[in-house]
């Protein structure tokens, strides 16, 4: 990478920082949040001593699950698109600029078609990209979204949901591209952790090419106040063809702008094999999204600066541009 956008994409990461730290600090919404629902229940208590902590607890797990949601939703996450029973199209078209891997363009096609006719739990899956494995890169998203495959890639898959409660989603998949055939479960369970709210999501699966793996995330969920929303994350995966078990640790602080403008602040710290213990990189990265023109089209752009091991943990930054369209059919309830 040349100084001249070195220099270009640092100062972009400064400015994006510089405007975070503008906005209203998180301890002042925390404690008008605070104020407004001690009143709240305050008023519940008077009504019903008996009750009052019972209908607190509802209050509370009800705005997690729905602050989480409305994040996932909005910023296109895989935690809230596995489980959705609606028909929809989103065509991601990506670009990428570091200075290790230079500029990288990555388009993505996703489609989910609900078939009510056959099963109310059923969905046609299409995924189209130049990974090696679509569906599989499109359950690992996050800063390392640049690949070494060239090679276009399409798979169709049928999702059929087994359960799918507020606690528990279970649903299997099984689908095929030129090359492998694949099948597995997706099993999510939530649980409220006194003011977090927790999420494991377990997807064991098999291939023809590659044989079994399995992709574990667990989640803890805090709103912090009406305009803030903490997630942290850890990952571990297994594959039965390599000896080494991945393991991220994510943080993400999210940051309402609003109604149609997000920033999320993330951390993410990457280990090859936690058998090792030994930290591979660590990531540090903004990500702006908002609507843009249409109520159906995202601008996201995001900077992000790497420290990888193997390059005695030098920064190597770089900047991320996203253009999305997303169409979709309202959603229908599938009976748990």
């Amino acid at each position: 990478m040349t100084g001249f956008w070195r220099g270009i994409i640092k100062i972009l990461f400064t400015l994006f920082l510089t405007v975070a730290c503008l906005h209203p600090g998180i301890t002042e919404a925390e404690q008008a949040t605070t104020s407004a629902a001690s009143e709240e229940y305050n008023t519940l208590a008077e009504q019903d001593t008996g009750k009052w902590y019972d209908i607190a607890h509802q209050r509370v797990s009800a705005t997690l699950l729905s602050s989480s949601e409305w994040v996932d939703d909005f910023f296109d996450d895989v935690r809230y698109v596995d489980e959705e029973n609606r028909t929809r199209a989103r065509l991601k078209l990506t670009a990428i600029y570091d200075e290790k891997e230079e500029f990288e363009f990555k388009p993505r096609l996703n489609i989910r078609v609900h078939l009510p006719n056959l099963s109310e739990q059923l969905s046609l899956l299409l995924f189209a990209s130049e990974d090696e494995k679509p569906e599989l890169d499109a359950a690992r998203e996050g800063a390392r979204v640049s690949g070494e495959n060239i090679d276009r890639e399409a798979t169709a898959a049928l999702q059929y949901f087994l359960r799918e409660t507020e606690k528990y989603n279970i649903s299997f998949s099984g689908g095929f591209s030129f090359n492998y055939l694949y099948g597995g479960l997706r099993y999510r369970y939530l649980k409220d952790i006194g003011s977090w709210k927790g999420r494991f999501v377990t997807q064991p699966r098999y291939y023809t090419d590659d044989g079994w793996q399995d992709l574990n995330t667990l989640d803890f969920d805090r709103t912090l106040s009406e305009n803030w929303f903490l997630r942290a994350s850890v990952q571990l995966d297994w594959f039965e063809e390599e000896e080494t078990l991945p393991l991220a640790l994510i943080l993400r602080l999210y940051q309402q702008l609003g109604p149609e403008r997000f920033i999320s602040y993330e951390w993410e710290n990457h280990c090859a094999d936690v058998q090792h213990d030994e930290l591979t990189d660590l990531w540090l990265l903004i990500r702006y999204r908002q609507k843009f023109l249409r109520d159906w089209l995202f601008l996201e752009i995001s900077p992000r600066v790497n420290f990888p091991r193997e390059d005695d943990w030098e920064a190597n930054y770089g900047l991320l541009f996203r253009i999305e369209m997303n169409f979709s059919r309202p959603a229908t309830t599938v009976g748990g």
